[in-house]
């Protein structure tokens, strides 16, 4: 059972399914007689009847049962089966004011009772029914109108006694009646213990259903007495021609006699020729047809009252020329006598009047003849006679309305046609109904055989609108089957649709007409619009069948125009259009099931669509509605298909009537329904459907909920709506409506509605605490939805954290988790384990889910926690004492912890690491030494990126950047700067709020803040001379300019930008840089600087002595320690010698003889040692900071063979760059090269090559250390590799000398031919070649870069500076850009 139907169930006060009352229109009388007790000498006839008190008539036929005068049946089949059905009976035979079940006794035998021999009784021959003279004995009566109505019902086992009465004398049966019916109760004195036992049950139905309901009590030969006219439905099969005639009573004269006649009147119906016609009168049911009738005689009776009622039932071929003859003869007690009596007189009746019309139903006083002697013959009309009889037609065939009769003729008649139709509609409706399909037999016949279609289509419509209204009418509503099963059954105008709907569309189109009679036309044609259309599509039916479908679409198209006539019908504003256009919505979603068996059911929906959206806004909005939930049960609402068309129309002004609290009820009532609808299985796929629903009136329906007042008897039915959506939401459902919000707040105003309408639910149910299967149902449909909602608030939610949400999701779960009816332990055993079974332990799952949240709140907690701290530590809050306090405790409780142990832990160990950095950047950020704050803002900048905390990290990287700044080291701006970039990414995507700056707030984009920073990066390099550094960052903007935005706009300023790099690189001398190494020892530092060991870098043109006054001056306390040896900085691992550097190196010589070399003891070259230390630092330099810890120390020993290699191949490097300098730019100034070459070939400077040869390449030397042979080879090699670079910058000196250094030129060739000559003739000769030949090439890759085309000079110009920079000489640097300049892209 759904949600909804579970509900309405209760609200009605029971969870039975509730029976479908069925309107029955006709009912049966069920009467069995078992006994009659009466004391008699002579047979006798039961006349059992229903009789109406208050009009004093019988109102059905006879029930005859012969009875002997032994107490039984005379006929032996009925000894026990006296039963009859009084047939025909309709709801207002029910409710009649009084009826009496009656028993006429009519003896048959002698005119006089006779005591009876009982000892010849059985040798007296008995007389045949017919033999005997009919004399009134008696009536019974019980009053059964209380078993009629049902406010009694009784059993066919129960007996009930009617008393009986016997007549007095010369009193009739009808008097004796009336004397019962006047006494209140028959004493035992007065019926003396005389009556009929009968048993009674009123039955629902018509004899078919009877029988099949009932076959124990209408099983066999059952009698069959019906009601003396029409019952309330006529079906078309049920043909009558029924003349109910009572003989009323007459006056006769006595004529030649003393007394008073005894008047027998005998009834026969005879033919046009006079010939009596057999079997065509019945007495009653239950006996055999009779030729003629005799009425019963009243013993010298003047004034004979009879009130005898019998049928006279004539073939309708030989009603017409047919009459009721009555004759009356004088009955005498003396047999002999009574053989002699003929008839005294006669009286006739035709049956059919002159116009074609029955006898009338009303009393008819016929004229009496007289016969003549027989030798006067014929017959003299007697003025003293008189005899009154009525008569009742009750035919199916034959009328007694002249106009009727003539639209029924209107064949023979055609030049009456028009004044038949409008007669018709003027003919009482009873009488229209009784003879329905003759009359729509009629009408249709008249449609197809016109000529005249202007003119009869019209007529014959508006009388089908009549009688339409006419079985439409409460009166005749039971008419209804009847005209149906005429359709379906007797139906047959093929090509009545076609005129039908262009008469339909005709007075629709003419909608907006001011004629009054066109518009009660039209509305009278909007509420028969169900039948119209069931002719119509009957009719189309019956043609396909004939024709094989021909003119299936011209039929569709004519149908469409009609649907979309009354769709334009329903725009109108006007009073005068109200009414038919709420009769059009009232009655068109009956004309739906007919429409689907010849239309499209998508097409029909959407017309039905569009007719509901045509409807003006606040017009006719319940009916409107009324509409809509009509259609919701049609079988519109089974298809797939029409369910997509027709769904968004519908909950679209559901939507709208509940948001303006208009028909809330209505809408309520359709939003169920079509939940309910929806949760069946034989309708096909149902997700569209369930996400239009969730879409569209979900939250609609939870706002109508919080809105409305909890005692009104509407909220279940919202609560009941709102779970059976959320029931059938699957995953998908959930994720798309979710996603369906615009905004995040939107999203947020539905979780805190949704999450409070469930926490109000569980606190005060809308549904009785005792009714465990609706409230156990509603938790687990709320349990399902908090498991996606919590979802839900983890992903949006969490980054950036909303309190609300979060707290709002814990209130609800908690008071879901404890509400009673989840306290399982509080019910039986067996209550418990039913809910369980199917439930499970609810508490169990929601615990789950809070624990989930709650562990995931951790993280948040641990983000706030940072945050917070961040801003209470600034502030001046928490020292030491707090932070070890803090950690002690926690760490304490979360050890002991047995679920959080390890994410508590870490949990403190992180704050307790960001309040040591937090405490001393507070220490540190007043300081006037910016570099300390530096330092501090940079450990919290490693902090906050290990914890993985954006948003301050940022924050933390402008403070930075901020900081450089002020000191101008635009370097590591820049450097700091690309921090922030490198968390962006090139894409559109929109910046989430962690990632957004303060100094950047147009940019809404990744890509749009990553352009940005790198702007002002390329600025900061330029600033700080890292012309290369902003090449870098520029290639990479070039590449999305090109390749991805096709910005050409800004590639072009782009580029002339980094010409200005490249022609800045060329044109401006840079200072190398100094790297200092620099110890901190003691306390009195701050606790970052403590022990530490840094690399600096220093300012431009800074020396060691001006980096120690500037530290010094920084760090007044600090006392420098003057013991170490001041360290010269080499550059051992970069990609330029003086930038992107972490590896250093840094010698410090001393002396420490060595026992195998036995030169001169004066010889340093052969005791200096070096002590090498390398340096790693945490990070390249330059980049955030000007200095970085070490992090990685070596030191070994340099031997002096090791350093005097090393030394040589510095010098010959030296003057190798010298030369290719000079030759490169003759312009140079030539002091550096004089001076290098005499310090080389004047040993009286330098000490010569004489220093080496002393020290290491004497015999012993070689002896003692036998592994430095290879290191002592390489020495000599490298000593006579010199001679040629000397020769060669010897000419080139000589060259480029003045004339004035003459003298100093021929003393450097002196010595210089003396030290060749030494060499050459110890160590080999050597040829110039390798790095100057290297060196000549590279300046001739220079002029073909000269020869070439603008654009290709760009493509080699970077590979070109790479070459060229791997010289250390800034002379030689500075002479190749000048050959070069001129082609770069200005």
């Amino acid at each position: 059972m759904t949600l909804i139907k579970a509900f309405v169930s209760r609200q009605s006060g029971s969870t039975k399914k509730t029976p479908k009352v069925v309107t029955q229109y006709s009912h049966i009388f069920f009467v069995s007689v078992r006994n009659f007790v009466c004391k008699m000498s002579e047979d006798a006839e039961l006349l059992m009847t229903l009789y109406d008190a208050k009009e004093g008539r019988a109102f059905t036929e006879n029930y005859v049962v012969r009875w002997s005068k032994e107490g039984l049946a005379r006929d032996i089949d009925q000894l026990h089966n006296l039963r009859v059905l009084f047939t025909d009976l309709g709801s207002r035979d029910l409710i009649r004011e009084k009826v009496y079940l009656v028993c006429y006794v009519v003896r048959v035998g002698a005119m006089e009772v006779r005591d009876t021999d009982h000892r010849r009784s059985s040798h007296v021959p008995r007389k045949s029914p017919g033999e005997g003279m009919r004399r009134p004995f008696g009536v019974a009566a019980m009053d059964v109108t209380l078993y009629l109505s049902g406010r009694l019902d009784s059993d066919e086992e129960k007996h009930h006694f009617i008393p009986f009465l016997q007549c007095a004398d010369k009193d009739n049966l009808e008097g004796t009646l009336r004397r019962i019916l006047t006494l209140k109760d028959l004493t035992q004195k007065e019926h003396k213990g005389q009556g009929l036992w009968t048993s009674l049950k009123l039955l629902h139905g018509d004899i078919k259903q009877v029988r099949e309901e009932n076959p124990h009590l209408v099983l066999g030969n059952v009698a069959i007495a019906r009601k003396m006219g029409f019952p309330e439905v006529i079906l078309p099969g049920d043909v009558r021609n029924d003349l109910y005639l009572t003989l009323v009573g007459g006056e006769f004269s006595k004529g030649s006699k003393l007394a008073d006649k005894n008047v027998e009147v005998t009834v026969v119906v005879c033919n046009d020729k006079g010939q009596s016609i057999p079997g065509v009168m019945s007495l009653g049911g239950g006996v055999e047809p009779l030729n003629e009738y005799r009425s019963v005689i009243y013993y010298h009776e003047e004034k004979p009252r009879w009130h005898e009622t019998f049928k006279v039932a004539v073939p309708i071929d030989e009603f017409k020329g047919s009459h009721l003859r009555f004759s009356f003869k004088h009955r005498c007690s003396t047999e002999s006598k009574d053989k002699l009596e003929k008839p005294f007189a006669l009286s006739y009746v035709k049956l059919m009047q002159g116009n074609g019309t029955t006898l009338h139903d009303t009393e008819h006083d016929l004229l009496v003849y007289k016969g003549q002697k027989p030798q006067q013959g014929g017959l003299t009309l007697t003025n003293k006679d008189s005899f009154t009889i009525h008569t009742n037609v009750c035919s199916t065939k034959l009328t007694q309305n002249v106009d009727l009769l003539g639209l029924l003729n209107w064949v023979s008649h055609p030049d009456v046609l028009k004044e038949s139709l409008t007669a018709l509609m003027k003919v009482d409706g009873e009488e229209v109904v009784k003879f329905l399909q003759d009359v729509l037999d009629a009408l249709f016949n008249i449609l197809m055989q016109n000529s005249d279609s202007d003119l009869y289509d019209n007529m014959v419509f508006e009388c089908l609108l009549y009688i339409i209204g006419l079985v439409s009418d409460r009166k005749y509503q039971h008419f209804q089957p009847v005209l149906d099963l005429y359709i379906t059954e007797s139906f047959s105008a093929t090509l009545a649709y076609s005129k039908l709907i262009v008469v339909l569309k005709y007075h629709v189109d003419n909608a907006n007409s001011t004629d009054v009679q066109d518009k009660d036309i039209l509305l009278k044609t909007m509420k028969s619009l169900q039948y119209c259309m069931r002719f119509v599509v009957r009719s189309r039916l019956l043609f396909s069948e004939l024709n094989e479908g021909k003119g299936q679409e011209q039929f569709e198209v004519q149908l469409k125009q009609l649907i979309q006539s009354i769709t334009g019908m329903m725009c109108y504003d006007t009073d005068s259009t109200l009414l038919v256009q709420g009769a059009c919505l009232k009655y068109l979603p009956s004309t739906i099931p007919d429409i689907l068996t010849v239309f499209n059911c998508t097409q029909l929906s959407t017309l039905l669509a569009e007719l509901i959206n045509t409807v003006p806004h606040n017009r006719l909005t319940k009916q409107k509605m009324m509409t809509v939930n009509d259609i919701v049960h049609s079988r519109l609402f089974l298809c797939v298909d029409c369910r997509e068309v027709l769904l968004p129309v519908i909950t679209t002004h559901v939507k709208k009537l509940l948001e303006s609290r208009d028909e809330v009820e209505l809408c309520v009532k359709i939003i169920s329904d079509i939940m309910e609808l929806l949760f069946r299985t034989d309708i096909g796929p149902t997700l569209h459907d369930i996400t239009e629903m969730m879409l569209t009136v979900l939250r609609t329906v939870i706002q109508t909920t919080i809105a409305m007042d909890r005692e009104s008897p509407l909220v279940g039915n919202l609560v009941a709506v709102m779970l059976a959506i959320f029931r059938q939401m699957t995953a998908h459902h959930f994720e798309k409506y979710i996603s369906h919000f615009s905004t995040t707040m939107d999203l947020l105003d539905f979780l805190m509605e949704i999450l409070l309408v469930f926490k109000d639910l569980v606190s005060r149910p809308v549904f009785s605490r005792d009714w465990c299967q609706m409230i156990m149902l509603q938790n687990s449909v709320i349990l399902k939805s908090l498991r996606f909602f919590s979802h839900t608030i983890r992903d949006y939610f969490f980054q950036p954290f909303e309190i609300q949400a979060w707290n709002n999701f814990f209130h609800c779960a908690i008071a879901f988790l404890t509400q009673p009816s989840l306290q399982l332990e509080t019910f039986s055993q067996n209550k418990r384990s039913r809910i369980v079974a199917r439930y499970k332990d609810m508490r169990r799952e929601t615990s789950f889910e809070i624990r989930a949240m709650w562990f995931n709140l951790v993280e948040r907690f641990e983000n706030e926690m940072v945050a917070k701290l961040d801003i209470l530590v600034e502030g001046g809050r928490g020292d030491e004492l707090y932070k070890d306090l803090f950690c002690e405790i926690m760490m304490n409780l979360c050890e002991k912890h047995s679920t959080m142990r390890e994410q508590g832990i870490k949990f403190v160990k992180t704050v307790t690491r960001l309040m040591e950095r937090l405490l001393e950047y507070r220490c540190i950020i007043t300081d006037e030494n910016k570099e300390n704050r530096m330092s501090c803002t940079v450990n919290l900048l490693d902090f906050y990126s290990e914890i993985n905390r954006k948003e301050m990290y940022i924050r933390y990287v402008n403070k930075l950047c901020d900081l450089h700044l002020e000191c101008d080291n635009y370097t590591e701006a820049a450097y700091t700067l690309k921090l922030h970039s490198k968390l962006l990414n090139w894409s559109d995507t929109t910046l989430p709020p962690l990632l957004k700056s303060n100094k950047f707030p147009h940019c809404q984009t990744h890509r749009e803040l990553k352009e940005a920073l790198y702007y002002h990066i390329m600025d900061y390099f330029d600033k700080g001379k890292m012309w290369e550094c902003a090449l870098t960052v520029c290639k990479e903007l070039v590449t999305q300019y090109e390749e991805e935005i096709f910005d050409y706009i800004q590639l072009s300023s782009l580029l002339k930008r980094m010409s200005q790099f490249y022609d800045s690189i060329m044109k401006q001398i840079r200072p190398e840089p100094e790297y200092f190494r620099v110890a901190f020892y003691g306390r009195g530092f701050p606790a970052f600087l403590q022990n530490k060991v840094f690399v600096y870098r220093g300012k431009e043109y800074e020396r060691l002595s001006d980096f120690c006054s500037r530290t010094l001056n920084q760090l007044p306390n600090a006392e420098l320690m003057s013991k170490l040896t001041p360290p010269g900085e080499d550059v051992t691992e970069s990609q330029h010698q003086v930038n992107d550097v972490q590896k250093f190196r840094f010698s410090r010589p001393f002396h420490r003889r060595d026992p195998g070399v036995t030169g001169d003891a004066d010889n340093e070259f052969a005791s200096l040692w070096l002590e090498r230390t390398v340096l790693v630092t945490s990070y390249p330099l330059p980049g955030i900071l000007r200095w970085f810890p070490v992090t990685s120390a070596d030191t070994y020993q340099v031997s002096p063979l090791r350093n005097a290699i090393e030394t040589m191949e510095g010098s010959n490097r030296t003057l190798r760059d010298l030369i290719v300098a000079h030759r490169s730019d003759p312009s140079l100034q030539l002091n550096p090269l004089s001076m290098k070459i005499n310090g080389i070939v004047d040993a009286a400077v330098m000490g010569g090559i004489t220093n080496y040869e002393k020290a290491f390449f004497q015999p012993e030397y070689a002896e003692t250390h036998s592994d430095d042979v290879a290191s002592i080879d390489k020495l000599k090699d490298l000593i006579a590799s010199q001679i040629p670079l000397l020769e060669v910058a010897i000419q080139l000196h000589r060259q480029r000398a003045p004339v004035s250094l003459g003298p100093f030129q021929q003393r450097l060739e002196e010595c210089f031919s003396d030290m060749q000559t030494h060499v050459e003739h110890n160590y080999g000769k050597k040829v110039c070649r390798g790095r100057v030949a290297l060196t000549q090439r590279n300046t001739n890759n220079t002029r073909i870069f000269l020869s070439m085309d603008i654009s290709e000079r760009y493509k080699k110009l970077l590979d070109l500076l790479s070459c060229i920079h791997t010289s250390s000489n800034i002379v030689l640097q500075t002479s190749i850009y000048k050959k070069i300049k001129i082609n770069l892209v200005l």
